[in-house]
């Protein structure tokens, strides 16, 4: 798939996967953050360490390592870039909902 088509470049909902060919770790890497989105992730392999130390290199919201969509309610859901900074789910989404107020009063 072009590195320009539009199911790379732009944010679809909906079940999707589009292919690209790496030559190697350091250009998947280099594919998956050349778009403007970083909503969620997948990495698939045998090799666990490999696995761990890709999805720390990916700066998508959710990454999931050999599986996808895997969720609960303890784990946040989030983006980042133009997907979103905000939490969803889980307790850390509580502070999104929040909109803190300092009352300061003298009592005489």
């Amino acid at each position: 798939m072009p590195a320009d088509d539009p199911a790379v470049v732009e944010e679809v909902f909906g079940p999707l996967l589009t292919v690209q060919r790496a030559t190697g770790l350091d250009h998947a890497v280099a594919l998956a953050e050349s778009v403007p989105q970083a909503l969620a992730a997948s990495v698939w392999t045998t090799d666990l360490s490999t696995g761990l130390a890709l999805t720390d290199r990916l700066s998508a919201g959710e990454v999931w390592l050999n599986c996808h969509l895997a969720q609960s309610a303890e784990l946040p859901h989030s983006g980042r870039r133009s997907s979103g900074a905000g939490t969803d789910l889980s307790t850390l989404a509580l502070r999104e909902y929040q909109r803190p107020k300092t009352v300061t009063a003298r009592l005489v």
